[in-house]
């Protein structure tokens, strides 16, 4: 007989994952009302979660029914909605499997503010902020910074780190069912999918932000990006796409979009 498995709380939820974690969840052959209620909740708190505006974490019967009634397209499982919500897997009393994603953000964040530090553009780090676009829409990036150039002066700048659908953590000896490996084409969707709901939010944006940049972590993925968007899409803002290598703990280029101007 296996040992039995537990979660405990290690961190706070990332209600920005938990958001793009149920939208998944979800699937495109259902409304969130149809969602919520085969999960035994209501429409106004699904999409309080998706709008990232759930106060506090989730409970854990909520979380393993949008485990259970999720898409089975959607790579969604338990141990990644536990992850976001901020809960750890405990194997036994003494070890703790954290999530692995959470990691790689803490490392990007602490990547490019060395970086910003050294090139002496950086004026302000992690900043927290909501942004308000529109009367509906709001986003929370993953890094937000505030820097100087020459040319532009002072400016907020947004980082957007997308994640694959996998097992990043590379835990061994637990078969959870959960391991999802993605294939590059599925990644680029994915991330594709991610920045075309952004993107259009800061068209009309009244919000303060100089620049946003989407991070990929695959470099197959990274050239798609730039196949599709960088030499096609021109916007009236500063954006870019970011390859940053997770293994080396790096960030290797930056390609900016086109302007609109």
């Amino acid at each position: 007989m296996g040992k039995k498995l537990d979660f405990v709380r290690v961190a706070d939820p990332n209600k920005e994952i938990l958001a793009d974690l149920l939208v998944a969840a979800k699937g495109p052959g259902r409304t969130m009302k149809k969602f919520a209620a085969e999960c035994g909740s209501s429409q106004p708190t699904f999409s309080r979660i998706a709008n990232q505006l759930y106060k506090g974490p989730l409970s854990d019967e909520m979380v393993k029914a949008i485990a259970e009634h999720a898409d089975p397209g959607s790579g969604v499982g338990l141990d990644m909605l536990m992850g976001a919500n901020g809960m750890a897997r405990v194997v036994d009393s003494s070890t703790v499997v954290r999530d692995s994603r959470m990691e790689v953000e803490k490392e990007f964040v602490n990547v490019v503010i060395s970086r910003l530090e050294m090139d002496g553009s950086l004026i302000a780090n992690e900043i927290d902020h909501l942004f308000l676009i529109g009367t509906t829409h709001r986003f929370k990036p993953d890094l937000l910074v505030r820097v100087k150039s020459a040319t532009n002066g002072s400016y907020l700048w947004a980082f957007e780190l997308i994640l694959p659908k996998m097992d990043l953590s590379g835990r061994q000896g637990i078969d959870n069912g959960d391991h999802y490996k993605q294939s590059v084409a599925e990644y680029g969707r994915l991330f594709i999918e991610k920045v075309g709901r952004i993107l259009p939010l800061f068209y009309n944006s009244g919000e303060p932000i100089g620049k946003i940049s989407f991070v990929v972590t695959d470099e197959k993925a990274f050239e798609y990006l730039i196949s599709e968007y960088a030499e096609y899409y021109r916007v009236p803002f500063k954006a870019s796409f970011v390859l940053y290598n997770i293994e080396r703990e790096v960030i290797e280029m930056e390609t900016a979009l086109k302007s609109a101007e």
